[in-house]
């Protein structure tokens, strides 16, 4: 039989603050782990999940109301700021859930955070979109927003997906595979950037779908096409025999470099971090879930953690048969 005291407490915040994966794949920090996110953390964030799904559901119903003009049976203007005032009253709490982590974990260590970024553009973009939406529906930049809100709550519904078993597996997979691939990322960002400007030099691409981009964005956009097998032979057309035969030579090096090479670099990278990733999962996972439990621990006021001991215990006692 095996005591944890509150003191080790401080574990939790050495797991979660970790850049490198801890290791504490022993059961009684599993087991400690596991007792404040079934006592408490997931009964929290599940009622955090469906706050979002309100969230999402009003947003889904305000498009349908205001962008696809059908009203319901209802006054259209009616409707819509009925939407609106009952989507600001679904916000209050993630509000309040992440302004009070703000003051509890501070400003650099808050930001530290992906996930913090979105619950802050999810909170602040939401009630500046519901103004937006209510006073000024016809400014061209209200759907600009309005989209970032929607790409927030797509994210937000990610982190809600760790709630359970299963999608947090996937979620922490994406998520740590993806980090593994900004270098190289930043590298393919960079070298499209430079034969997007060589192509640039010949002329203009002048399909219909590039006239809403800047002149020098579309050279940049071709070559990512090109990069990924979608081939654009427009600018041909306007050049001349000369200028043609160093076009196709940019063309090699640019199907060359980021389609045959390039990419498969990175799938080749992709797996060796899917692999990596899935022997080390049950750590990741665990990580993961001492991070949400600390979030939930910062929600609480410190006298409710003192006084509630059902929640917070001086001691937790597990008990294991003797092999």
């Amino acid at each position: 039989m095996t005591s944890v005291s509150a003191e080790d407490g401080k574990l939790l915040d050495a797991i979660a603050d970790s850049e490198d994966l801890p290791i504490f794949t022993t059961d009684l920090l599993k087991d400690y782990i596991d007792f404040k996110w079934n006592l408490f953390a997931r009964k929290v964030h599940t009622f955090g999940l469906y706050n979002h799904i309100l969230d999402i559901t009003l947003s889904s119903l305000y498009i349908r109301a205001a962008y696809h003009h059908k009203s319901f049976g209802y006054d259209l203007d009616d409707f819509t700021t009925f939407i609106l005032y009952f989507w600001y009253i679904a916000l209050i709490y993630p509000t309040i859930y992440d302004f009070t982590q703000l003051t509890k974990q501070g400003f650099s260590n808050y930001f530290s955070q992906f996930w913090n970024y979105v619950d802050m553009i999810n909170c602040i973009g939401g009630y500046v979109n519901i103004y937006i939406q209510r006073n000024y529906f016809d400014w061209d930049y209200s759907v600009y927003l309005y989209s970032v809100i929607i790409l927030t709550q797509l994210f937000k519904l990610f982190f809600f997906f760790r709630i359970n078993d299963k999608f947090s597996i996937i979620t922490t997979m994406i998520l740590t595979c993806v980090l593994d691939l900004k270098v190289f990322m930043i590298f393919f960002t960079v070298m499209t950037v430079f034969f997007g400007m060589t192509l640039n030099i010949f002329s203009q691409n002048l399909q219909p779908e590039y006239n809403s981009l800047a002149p020098s964005l579309r050279g940049i956009i071709s070559a990512l096409r090109l990069s990924v097998g979608d081939f654009d032979f427009t600018q041909l057309e306007i050049l001349t025999p000369n200028e043609c035969r160093v076009w196709w030579i940019v063309w090699l090096c640019v199907f060359f470099m980021g389609c045959l090479i390039f990419l498969n670099f990175i799938i080749a990278e992709v797996g060796e971090s899917y692999a990596k990733v899935k022997e080390e999962l049950e750590s990741l996972v665990y990580k993961e879930r001492a991070k949400m439990v600390r979030e939930v621990e910062d929600f609480f006021p410190d006298s409710y953690k003192e006084n509630n001991k059902e929640h917070f215990p001086t001691f937790i006692v597990v008990r294991e048969p003797e092999a």
